[in-house]
């Protein structure tokens, strides 16, 4: 197959993990321009609140990844669905959460089984009208905020922390004590744990990273990269349940108040030129102002 995008780090669209980088269920935009799937690094989940989208009436049941097997859903649960939003940002649709009860879980063995290091990896995604935490104090004296996307362990479900336990998370903490932030939680308290470099306004739509790059995790909002913060742990064996929303079906507790438009899943670091690319991308996408 030949590659019309132009692209110094293009690689033949080979299978990598099992995972073929052209996917059926999103064709090559041939001569279209930036596609996630044509970087240094593997992209190995995409999921897009405009494809793979299961309604139950108003409210979405599943949501399939189009490029791997992160595929999530509510186990049934109608009181878990988030809301599909027909015209959120960009026009496109939306999955909104309402900060109560929505939450949906992926299969097992979907991070560490996929991450070639566990210290080296990308989660991005898109999100709006979101609220900032308000929950007690953690023994680390930060504000145990919303959780949005978490890797957790198979030890406790949907990664509930526990003694020795690890997982990350993409959160928003109260607004004086980190805002936008993301890191690892072990032991109960965080172990690594980068914020924005500016306080966000509560609501505000964001392309958001949360990088990990040979063991130093940050955050980056809208274009521009928060607090650098050594990674004492990584995405390790345990790390199988995969989250987004809260910490599980079965538990309320630190749900998140907010929209999800897209996710994107990357194995490995990337440069930040590549970085830029992404969020240029869904700026545009989304109608975002970057920084």
């Amino acid at each position: 197959m030949s590659v019309t995008r132009s692209h110094p780090r293009v690689q033949s669209p080979t299978e990598y993990n099992g995972v073929d980088r052209v996917h059926p269920r999103i064709a090559h935009p041939s001569g279209a321009g930036f596609d996630p799937r044509w970087l240094s690094v593997p992209l190995i989940s995409w999921l897009r609140s405009d494809i793979g989208i299961t309604l139950n009436s108003a409210d979405v049941s599943a949501w399939a990844d189009q490029i791997g097997a992160m595929d999530f859903g509510t186990g049934g649960v109608a009181s878990r669905q988030p809301l599909h939003v027909g015209a959120g940002l960009g026009g496109r649709p939306e999955l909104s959460f309402d900060g109560s009860f929505h939450a949906m879980e992926a299969g097992t063995d979907l991070l560490h089984g996929r991450f070639t290091d566990g210290n080296s990896w990308a989660v991005i995604l898109v999100t709006r009208n979101w609220a900032f935490g308000t929950d007690a104090v953690d023994t680390n004296h930060y504000e145990l905020g919303e959780k949005l996307f978490t890797g957790g362990t198979g030890s406790f479900f949907a990664g509930s922390p526990s003694s020795n336990q690890t997982y990350f998370t993409m959160l928003a903490l109260k607004a004086d004590k980190g805002g936008v932030s993301g890191g690892y939680y072990g032991s109960s308290h965080y172990t690594a744990n980068s914020h924005a470099s500016s306080a966000t306004v509560a609501g505000e739509s964001l392309v958001w990273m949360m990088v990990n790059n040979n063991g130093t995790l940050f955050v980056r909002t809208n274009g521009t990269k928060g607090s650098n913060v050594s990674s004492t742990t990584n995405v390790n064996a345990g790390a199988d349940y995969v989250m987004l929303g809260g910490i599980g079906l079965s538990s309320t507790a630190s749900s998140w108040d907010g929209t999800l438009s897209e996710i994107l899943i990357f194995d490995g670091s990337l440069a930040e030129d590549e970085l830029d690319e992404i969020d240029a991308y869904l700026a545009t996408r989304y109608g975002i102002e970057l920084d």
